[in-house]
This record gives structure tokens, sequence and C-alpha cells, in this order.
């Protein structure tokens, strides 16, 4: 008689935040803010500049840096931990969710969950930021206002 030793789904929903290891005893933070099983099942995340060593809510508010819709892959894998609950954050003027539902849809990027991995690690100065083929990729997936960090790393050429 052999043991099933598949993993269970983590549940998570709108209003969770969840961490991204960046490295040992460092993560990153992120918010579900919607499940979007109409746009290829993906999810709608809030992604934060805050880092947190435990699995706790700092205590001061969160700097957005992106919002994105994602594979839920990382999500339902347990890979980013579910840690606390909150309200959602409200995106609605900071991206076009409500235009993209009213359209199907059409014209819906959706970013794998270890690209968005990658940005928190990039933004934290753990990994370059120029390490895709189109070296301003991640600037692409910064919301309006929000730069790169003055002191980012690039690989050189």
């Amino acid at each position: 008689m052999g043991v099933n030793m598949a993993r269970k789904k983590q549940i998570w929903g709108a209003g969770n935040y969840f961490s991204i290891e960046l490295e040992p005893n460092k993560y990153g933070i992120g918010q579900v803010i919607s499940a979007e099983k109409s746009c290829m099942n993906s999810v709608l995340c809030a992604f934060f500049a805050d880092t947190i060593e435990t699995l706790e809510m700092p205590s001061a508010d969160l700097s957005l840096i992106s919002i994105q819709l994602t594979t839920r892959d990382l999500l339902d894998n347990h890979s980013w931990i579910v840690f606390s609950k909150g309200d959602p954050l409200d995106v609605v003027d900071l991206f076009p969710i409500d235009k993209l539902r009213k359209n199907d849809y059409i014209g819906a990027k959706i970013i794998g969950s270890a690209i968005m991995a990658e940005l928190l690690m990039a933004y934290n100065c753990l990994t370059p930021w120029n390490d895709f083929h189109q070296p301003d990729y991640l600037d692409k997936l910064l919301v309006n206002g929000v730069n790169r960090p003055a002191d980012a790393l690039f690989k050189c050429d």
C-alpha cells in the first residue's frame, strides 16, 4: 500500500498576504487582489518593496511597486506562503481590471509568477535588474510613478 505524497493546494483568496522567499530569512510581500478564473485562471496581485524576516505583517504601511495578473502556480503549491489577511488593495485607479473584465480579458497580459519573484529580487538588489532579453523589462512591471531603485544591480555585457 503506497502513501500519497502529493501536497494539497494551498487555500488562498482575495485579501491574503503572501511571502515570496528572496533569500534565507528574507521575504518579499504580495497580496491577492482577486482570482481571475476567466483570464486563463490567473490571479491579480499587488507586490510591495517591503521585506520581512518572519512571516508576520509589518506595522508600517507597505510600499506598492507592481500590480499584475500572474500565474497562480506558486500560490497553489505553497512556494508563496499565505501568512495574513486584510482588505484587498483597491487597484481600480492603478490597473485596468474592470476594463479587462468588461472586454472578456482581450489584451490582458499574464506575467509568470517566477518573473514577479525575480522583480522583487532585483528590486531588493539581490539579482541584476537588466537580466532579461529586454534590459528594461522589469521597469515595465512597475506601477506608474515607481522607479527602479537607485542602487539596482546591473550585469555587464
